[in-house]
């Protein structure tokens, strides 16, 4: 819980120099938000048993579910013209919580399974980066409308590990899946002005690349530490949601809430044997859901 307490903490610092009247919140050209969110992320995959998408066309898959822990966060956003700013979104997600499944099928559209274990996925963390440039297009009494162009970063480390029964007698299972989105966004921010509180509406599509590593640590013929790699290309889609209202002079309360699909075309999948030699098959596909409610403060200069 250090995290938690160096976050409060700063929290409390922001409470110093709170000068500026609310009414100015649309002049303001540096804003600061330190924010807490709990989240839940779920990921699956699966691969054919060729290249081509067959023999059988879902080979393996794997499914990642109900992965949560508190996510923290800070945005920090500048106004370097009138109508332009630029911003940085970091955040990290902390994984106390989850569960991962792994099925293997000898026959077309998941029949004829031989193989599945549900395992441990309380491990691991989620790494977030958005940095954006935004044109204020129009700021109205009511509304305005702010477009932006946006590089997003999103890094995952995810496990599967043994139950209170260990899979194999004798060894430990403590296998890592870490799959790195990264690409741009195009979207929009709406926001409306209701008496002294402020909705934020933000949509935004982004086009993907994809690229993941593993280390399966118990297949003694594999590789170490990359059994196998993934790549796609792929694409997204979010949605934001921000509530704020003044508390005094130049500080917000805030509540918010966001939800987020990214998915990839079919793509590759190239495994490493100890032995040096190497073996590819169709990526299927991979998709990720997240989504996260929380709170924090917003500082404005």
């Amino acid at each position: 819980m250090t995290y938690l307490k160096s976050w409060l903490s700063y929290c409390l610092l922001l409470l110093i120099g709170c000068k500026v009247n609310s009414q100015e919140y649309r002049k303001h050209s540096l804003s600061l938000e330190p924010y807490i969110k709990y989240r839940q992320e779920n990921l699956d995959w699966s691969i054919a048993g060729d290249e081509n998408g067959q023999n059988p066309n879902v080979f393996s898959e794997l499914i990642w579910k109900k992965v949560r822990g508190p996510q923290l966060g800070l945005l920090a956003e500048w106004k370097i013209l009138k109508k332009l700013s630029i911003g940085l979104d970091l955040s990290y997600l902390n994984i106390i919580t989850g569960r991962v499944t792994d099925a293997d099928y000898a026959d077309d559209h998941r029949q004829q399974r031989f193989s599945y274990e549900e395992l441990n996925a309380d491990r691991g963390h989620v790494i977030l980066l958005n940095a954006r440039l935004q044109y204020h297009l129009y700021s109205g009494s009511f509304f305005a409308i702010s477009p932006y162009l946006a590089y997003i970063n999103k890094h995952q480390r995810l496990y599967m590990s043994d139950n209170e029964i260990a899979l194999v007698e004798g060894k430990h299972l403590n296998s890592t899946y870490q799959p790195s989105w990264q690409g741009v966004s195009l979207g929009s921010e709406f926001m409306f002005y209701i008496r002294k509180a402020i909705l934020s509406i933000g949509l935004s599509g982004s086009l993907l690349d994809y690229y993941a590593k593993a280390d399966w640590n118990l297949i003694e013929e594999y590789a170490h530490p990359i059994s196998f790699e993934h790549r796609a290309k792929g694409q997204g889609f979010d949605a934001q949601f921000q509530l704020e209202y003044p508390v005094f002079g130049n500080l917000f309360i805030m509540a918010n809430a966001d939800i987020s699909f990214l998915e990839t075309n079919a793509g590759t999948d190239k495994l490493f044997y100890l032995s040096g030699s190497n073996a590819s098959t169709q990526l299927n596909g991979v998709s990720n859901r997240s989504f996260g409610i929380g709170g924090g403060l917003k500082l404005i200069f």
